[in-house]
Parts: C-alpha cells; sequence; structure tokens
C-alpha cells in the first residue's frame, strides 16, 4: 500500500475519532438528593373552563400563584428519601374577584408542614401530617389529584436523545382510599448546556383516571361544615416538558398543558342540603413550575424548553414486563 494511501486512510480515521465526541453520548438520569437540601417549588397555574350542573354550566377563569417549600430530611442507602414540605403561598384571582384571594389563609394551609417518604425513584410511599391540612377545591385540583407529589420517574440505564420510557401507576385519591390508573409516558428530546451543567429536555405526557371515590373535605369557608364529593369520574390528562440537571440530578422546571374532567355530586351536611345533580367541570390549565433551590441563583428558563412544548409524543417503545426496564422502559409502581 502506497504511502499516500495510508495517509489518507490515517487521516480518514482521525476525523472519524474527532467526530465521536460531538455525538451526544447516552446520559443516566438520576435524582440526587442530599440530606439537609432545601428548595421552593413556585407554581403558576393559569385556569379557564366550566363547573356547574348539567345546562346550567357558568364560565370559570383565573390564576392561581403556590409555593411549596421542601426540605430533604434523610436519604437512606437503599435509595429512598423523606421530604418535609408546606404550603409557604397560595392565592388566587380571576374574573369576578375582587383582587386576590388569599388561599393559605382562607383554608388554614399557610405554613402548615407534612412529610412524605419516597421511594428511589421518586414514588410516593407513605404521608404524615396531610391529613391536617384543609384540602378544600375542585377535583383535580391542588390536593385533589392522584400521585400529585410524586416526582419524575426515570429508568435505571443511561438514555439516548429519543429514547422513551413509560410508568404505570395506582396512586391513591387523597381522602378517598379509592386508587386510580396512571400512566406516565417520557421522551428525552434533547440535551442542552446552562451555566456549565448539561440540561435533559424531557418529555412528558400523563393520563390519570379514577371512577366511583367518595371524599369529605373541610369547608374552605369555615364553619366546620364538611363537603363530601362522590367523584363518578376524574380525568386528568397532562401535555408537557420538564428540565433536569443531569449533573446536579434535579429537576429545574416544567411547563404543561392540564386537562381536567369530572363528574361529581356534592352534599354540604347541612340539611341534608345537596346540590342540584351533578357537578360538572371541565377546565384546561396551563402549569408552569420553577424550582428554586436555596445553594444556586434561579436561573431564566425560558430558552431552554422546546418551541412545541407539550406533547412526550407518539406511542411509548415497547417494553418488558410490569416492573422490567429496557431501551424503552416499561415499569410499574413497584420500586
Amino acid at each position: 500500500m502506497s504511502t499516500r494511501r495510508m495517509s489518507q486512510i490515517g487521516l480518514g480515521l482521525l476525523v472519524l475519532m474527532l467526530a465521536v465526541p460531538l455525538m451526544a453520548a447516552p446520559v443516566k438520569l438520576a435524582h440526587k438528593f442530599n440530606t439537609g437540601e432545601k428548595f421552593d417549588q413556585n407554581i403558576t397555574i393559569d385556569m379557564k373552563g366550566s363547573a356547574g350542573p348539567e345546562g346550567q354550566k357558568m364560565p370559570l377563569e383565573m390564576t392561581m400563584r403556590m409555593a411549596i417549600g421542601s426540605e430533604v430530611l434523610d436519604v437512606k442507602p437503599n435509595g429512598t428519601f423523606s421530604m418535609k414540605m408546606s404550603f409557604k403561598e397560595m392565592k388566587m384571582s380571576g374574573a369576578g374577584m375582587s383582587g386576590e384571594i388569599d388561599l393559605g389563609e382562607m383554608m388554614q394551609t399557610k405554613d402548615k408542614s407534612f412529610t412524605i417518604l419516597f421511594g428511589k425513584k421518586g414514588n410516593v410511599l407513605k404521608t404524615e401530617g396531610m391529613e391536617d391540612l384543609s384540602p378544600g377545591g375542585m377535583p383535580g385540583g391542588m390536593n385533589q389529584t392522584p400521585g400529585q407529589f410524586d416526582l419524575p420517574f426515570f429508568p435505571d440505564h443511561p438514555v439516548d436523545v429519543g429514547n422513551r420510557w413509560e410508568y404505570k401507576g395506582h396512586p391513591e385519591m387523597p381522602g378517598t382510599g379509592t386508587k386510580a390508573e396512571q400512566v406516565k409516558e417520557y421522551v428525552l428530546k434533547a440535551l442542552k448546556e446552562l451555566n456549565g451543567s448539561k440540561i435533559a429536555v424531557v418529555g412528558v405526557k400523563e393520563k390519570t383516571t379514577i371512577e366511583n371515590a367518595t371524599q369529605t373535605i373541610s369547608s374552605p369557608m369555615g364553619g366546620n361544615i364538611e363537603i363530601t364529593q362522590n367523584i363518578k369520574s376524574l380525568t386528568v390528562d397532562q401535555d408537557g416538558e420538564m428540565l433536569f440537571d443531569v449533573d446536579k440530578g434535579r429537576v429545574l422546571g416544567m411547563r404543561a398543558l392540564m386537562k381536567t374532567v369530572a363528574d361529581v355530586s356534592i352534599s354540604t351536611g347541612v340539611q341534608g342540603q345537596n346540590f342540584p345533580g351533578s357537578m360538572k367541570t371541565d377546565m384546561d390549565m396551563n402549569v408552569n413550575f420553577v424550582y428554586d433551590y436555596a445553594d444556586t441563583e434561579t436561573p431564566d428558563l425560558s430558552g431552554l424548553y422546546s418551541k412545541d412544548t407539550g406533547a412526550a409524543g407518539g406511542a411509548v417503545n415497547a417494553g418488558v414486563n410490569e416492573g422490567g426496564v429496557n431501551a424503552g422502559v416499561n415499569a410499574s409502581e413497584n420500586r
């Protein structure tokens, strides 16, 4: 072989070697909590829809602002961890309201704390102190959605851009003892960089359904009045994107569209008073989460989301039997 031919081959190999680092390597997505770590979830929800008896539904349009404080209490060697959480702020404004209403004061949830024990993948295993909160609100809203405090689920192996994975669970509807059907679909859309850190842009698509659940709550208006909700059906669909710091193992933010459809009959317990027939709710909610960590200045995340923020898109790759993991993960809640 001529020297010239060998040089050409050598040059070609060199080009290939230099090109390899430019290809995005698989990344391991995993929560990396540390004992004593503190952060706030700052949440804005713009809601638009309708609620009321069939044929008498009234339009609703409002904005809710919340801040939930979290502190990591303990991280076990087996991967489970516990957090103390509290509603630091919960305010609502909207059409027909005279200014902003402080729901935290009204519902007596402000600064009250509760503790959650999480599984190693972020699913809620146990709660303490939640029963002392006065949830109130409509089915599908804050404190009314099964699995709402679950953290994102990640596979046990590295994933490439374009890989998909799925989680199926049966979280309990708060205060009902009834479990819901829940499916979460994820796709790694892109890897970007922010202040020297690798950021995963993860598409999230979630569907939660529950039927025939009964819940008794305290009236947000006080007066020792209890409200019983017979939830005939509740469906919550969520479609959006999450930003995850791969190096630090923490969620930075999330944007999503949530659609809630509910059919509920309500009684107040006051002289057997009932609302007329079924109360039907149809609500679209644009949700924006920003995580504020105590050890880091909160960055501007707006440029990291995709222009088509929304769907995780398409069907999830076929996985293995429930509880297993492969390139297109299909895992159950037994984790």
